[in-house]
């Protein structure tokens, strides 16, 4: 008995209970990588959403808070460790 591999178009997409489906954590030194593997998964066609700081940070928002809330409303997170380890 053979099972079907999925194809792009009949993946499952992500039910979407939360906003995102992935926090993504970096060093700041790293944010064009990271940036780009956010264009990448939204490219997909998966329904992967990732929370990046810099596109769902407001300017003036408290960023420790914006963190907590965030990392509270996804699904999965994504910690990026560079060259310049952790940071900020």
């Amino acid at each position: 008995m053979s099972q079907a591999t999925p194809t792009p178009s009949s993946s499952p997409k992500f039910d979407s209970q939360s906003e995102f489906e992935v926090f993504l954590a970096h060093n700041s030194e790293d944010k064009t990588a990271v940036e780009e593997i956010a264009r990448q998964l939204k490219n997909l066609k998966l329904g992967i959403k990732p929370w990046l700081d810099i596109n769902e940070i407001r300017p003036g928002e408290p960023f420790p808070d914006a963190i907590q809330k965030a990392i509270q409303n996804v699904k999965a997170g994504v910690i990026f460790i560079g060259k310049k380890g952790l940071g900020d």
